[in-house]
């Protein structure tokens, strides 16, 4: 689990989401909150999923994963994750 809190985006970007979420799946928790959805959201997964997606964070940290927009096929750097509130896994690219 220490793996993956250090790829959860941080509570600048957490508090961002908070305020433009059209849905405000986050505006009434804390980011401490938000860190123990992740860690639930984390240990519920089979032990292979969890392996994956540990995978899938290193790979970020070693810059090997782009998120690619189809719309301008514009490429972006992954730099953090999340769960949300269907607890699925996001991936974050930068502003």
């Amino acid at each position: 689990m220490d793996t993956l809190v250090k790829f959860i985006v941080d509570a600048v970007v957490f508090e961002r989401m908070a305020r433009f979420n059209p849905e405000k799946d986050w505006e009434h928790k804390t980011y401490a909150e938000f860190i123990l959805w992740n860690a639930k959201c984390f240990e519920e997964l089979a032990e292979d999923c969890q392996q994956d997606i540990l995978r899938i964070c290193k790979s970020i940290g070693r810059q090997f994963i782009r998120l690619v927009d189809e719309e301008h096929c514009c490429e972006f750097t992954a730099c953090s994750v999340y769960f949300n509130k269907n607890k699925q896994l996001c991936i974050v690219n930068p502003r």
